[in-house]
Parts: structure tokens; sequence; C-alpha cells
């Protein structure tokens, strides 16, 4: 499970000087990752999103909402009494959040896409089959028209599908002169948004092919 915030961002919303007795980092930290689950939960059309140490990061709104999420838990922990009247900091944080999140699963709100350069590029690589190359960022959704190889063309020199037996994308040449190595990098854009459910078992003749 990604964690979509850090302790850091966290605790420049908390009040200055607070006591780490009564919250220690560590209570934070599993906050954090409690609370990075329930965004991940009440998205159930979003693939999970990238953790804060990873490139790309977490996308700006996930972030905002798990640490005002987190923090407005730190604060009733903290027992902050005189930030809990009414539309005060603390019911503001949480109803902020709320409505954010509210945004983005009613579509009001798009996280944008993000492009991605897989360079060194293997064909054949386990799991996947000669010809064929398993993107980086699987299962999340690949844009098929916005995958370039310098020199080649889509549907022409090269290909991109969601393969159901590999649960991603995977890059198919038909052109030999796309090797492996430092010569060939594909790029593409992708999205979180799951735009068909695609995270199904593999169906052989009708039947759910079980191991």
């Amino acid at each position: 499970m990604s964690d979509y915030t850090l302790l850091a961002d966290v605790q420049s919303v908390l009040p200055d000087g607070y006591s780490t007795t009564v919250l220690p980092d560590a209570t934070v930290n599993t906050k954090i990752t409690a609370w990075s689950g329930f965004v991940n939960d009440a998205l159930p059309r979003y693939w999970a999103f990238n953790d804060t140490t990873d490139t790309p990061t977490t996308p700006k709104s996930i972030r905002e909402i798990t640490t005002w999420l987190t923090a407005w838990e730190c604060m009733r922990i903290l027992g902050t009494a005189d930030l809990f009247n009414e539309d005060g900091l603390t019911d503001k944080l949480k109803t902020d959040a709320m409505a954010l999140l509210e945004q983005i699963r009613e579509g009001e709100i798009r996280i944008s896409r993000e492009t991605t350069t897989d360079a060194n590029i293997a064909f054949g690589t386990a799991p996947v089959d000669a010809g064929l190359y398993k993107f980086s960022v699987a299962p999340k959704e690949v844009e098929r028209d916005s995958v370039t190889i310098s020199g080649y063309e889509l549907g022409v020199d090269f290909d991109a599908e969601y393969d159901e037996r590999y649960r991603g994308w995977v890059l198919k040449r038909f052109n030999s002169a796309i090797s492996d190595g430092d010569d060939d990098s594909v790029t593409f854009d992708w999205s979180y948004l799951k735009q068909r459910e695609v995270d199904s078992l593999p169906f052989v003749g009708g039947m759910i092919e079980r191991s």
C-alpha cells in the first residue's frame, strides 16, 4: 500500500510545538497509511496512485486530501479544543478534503495524465512472449494514441494494447528494427482513471480459467 502524503506535510498543518508525546511521529505515519487506504477505497474507478517516493509522485490533489484528513485526525488526538468550533480549522480540514474527494469521484476534477519514457526496452522479458514488451506502469491505463518510438509509426511498425494474460499494457513490434537496448525507447501518456474494467481473470471457452 502506498502512502499519499508525508510526515512533514501533515506536520505543516498541525499547531506549532504540539506534543510529540501525545502524538508521536509513528502515530502520524500510521494515520497516513490508514487515510491513504481510505482515499484509495473511495475512488474505485481509479487505479492505486503512486507513492510520494515514486516518479512521478502522488498527484497533488490526492496528496492534499490525504494530508488534510490525516491532520484532522491528529488534531482530534491532540485534543485541540479551540479548533473544534463549528467552521473552525479542524472541521474545515475534513470538510474540504471530503468535498475535493467527491469532486474527483464525480469527475468534476480530473487528475492529469502522466508521461513516462521507458528506456532500454527489452522484448520478450518474462512473463511476456517474444515480440512483446510490458509497459512499466501496468496496470494503469496507457493512452494508446500517445505511444511513440522515434523514427517509427504507431499501427505500422508497432502497436500497444491491454493484454489480459499479463494484467497490463504491452508494446507489440511489427518491425524487427525496433531493437532492445539503448537505441530505442518508448514514450507514452497514462492515466490513473480506469477507462474500462480490465483487472479481471482471463476467460477461456466462456469459463474462468483456474489454476
